[in-house]
């Protein structure tokens, strides 16, 4: 189904707390949380988008409005293991083939039984980053470099034992696809995701056409679990070479109203208007709990984080970006830059919220627009 831009009562929203909602935004420029904020709410085929504060952190920053492109950071995982996804439909992967089947390379380091799967999944035993990320981002390093050294690293634990979140799992992955596929990431996802779906303002790795309305992430706050790209460097989210980079795991730029549209094709069951993306069996692998059945992950583990294929599962403890008030089917994604999305298949709801400081410093302006978002819907 296209998304048609509509007002807020169109959704089913009660207008009151929308209101509250869009109180919460320009407080929060007002006192400062974040320069700009942008988000889009989704639902039955029509979208909302809300837009306050700057492009940048400098007071002469242009306003965020609908159409200025963020860096999603993570949330470029789950649009990742969603290429992946389209290649396991198409018999050309599977998602317990071991991954040195299709990168030799990768068995180094006695990696013979991590999966696809444990990709997927942050069960790999991989680590979040290589020990030396920023060495190899200071010398300006090709992402064909990480992923030799990924190849080379020995896993942390048994795979398929533990939960561990890891980027290098989804370098891998990204490695796999374009293996699998035979193109580079960038262009699978293009075409495969993107143009399908009319997300015009949506790429792995910042295209040209978009670099003038691309916001300027607010670096200047350090801030206690900033990551080592909240850096105002020639290697940090702000540089050019990150811009080029085309991180798997966190290298997609694009508008919240994009990102809705990527949200509302698992809501539509694969589809887009009257063309199929995934079938509904993907959706529906995707979107269950594929933690809790791993045998060999103890019981504490699968309470504390529930993880589908790509997406993180909202029953989980630690599910704060979106909010209190979400069901629990609920599953999306968040990013180290401030980005969060999410569907909710109870209330209909999807939900992208971007804004241009670090997560460490606004995860509970997420955390709280993601609750607001909840409490309108009807």
């Amino acid at each position: 189904m296209e998304l048609k831009l509509a007002d807020p009562g169109d959704l089913g929203l009660d207008p009151l707390r929308v209101q509250r909602l869009r109180a919460r935004l320009d407080a929060a420029i007002e006192a400062g949380e974040a320069p700009g904020v942008s988000l889009a709410v989704a639902r039955d085929g029509r979208v909302v988008s809300m837009c306050a504060g700057r492009t940048g952190p400098e007071h002469e920053a242009p306003p965020v409005n609908p159409e200025t492109v963020f860096l999603v950071a993570s949330v470029t995982k789950p649009v990742v293991v969603t290429a992946a996804m389209l290649l396991v439909e198409r018999g050309q992967l599977a998602l317990d083939r071991p991954v040195a089947d299709v990168l030799p390379e990768f068995a180094e380091g006695g990696k013979e039984a991590v999966t696809v799967r444990h990709l997927m999944t942050h069960t790999s035993g991989l680590p979040d980053m290589l020990p030396e990320n920023q060495e190899l981002r200071e010398q300006h390093a090709p992402l064909d470099e990480f992923v030799r050294r990924v190849c080379r690293l020995k896993t942390d634990f048994v795979p398929g034992t533990r939960i561990q979140y890891q980027s290098m799992g989804i370098a891998a992955l990204g490695a796999v696809v374009e293996q699998a596929d035979g193109r580079p990431l960038p262009v699978i996802l293009d075409e495969g995701i993107f143009q399908p779906l009319r997300m015009v303002d949506s790429s792995l790795g910042l295209k040209e056409n978009l670099a003038e309305r691309l916001v300027r992430s607010d670096l200047s706050i350090p801030g206690r679990g900033s990551t080592i790209g909240a850096c105002d460097t020639d290697w940090g989210w702000n540089s050019s070479y990150w811009h080029r980079f085309g991180a798997p795991w966190g290298g997609m730029f694009a508008t919240p109203l994009d990102l809705c549209r990527f949200l509302r094709m698992f809501v539509d069951a694969g589809t887009k208007s009257e063309q199929r993306i995934l079938s509904p069996a993907t959706v529906t692998t995707m979107t269950r709990c594929h933690t809790d059945e791993m045998p060999d992950l103890s019981e504490s583990e699968r309470r504390h984080q529930g993880w589908g294929l790509g997406w993180k599962l909202a029953r989980s403890p630690t599910h704060y970006p979106f909010g209190d008030l979400v069901s629990p089917t609920t599953y999306g994604h968040q990013g180290d830059t401030g980005t969060v999305v999410w569907n909710d298949p109870a209330s209909g709801l999807s939900a992208a919220i971007f804004c241009n400081r670090p997560i460490a410093q606004t995860r509970w302006l997420l955390h709280q627009c993601s609750s607001l978002i909840a409490a309108a819907g009807l």
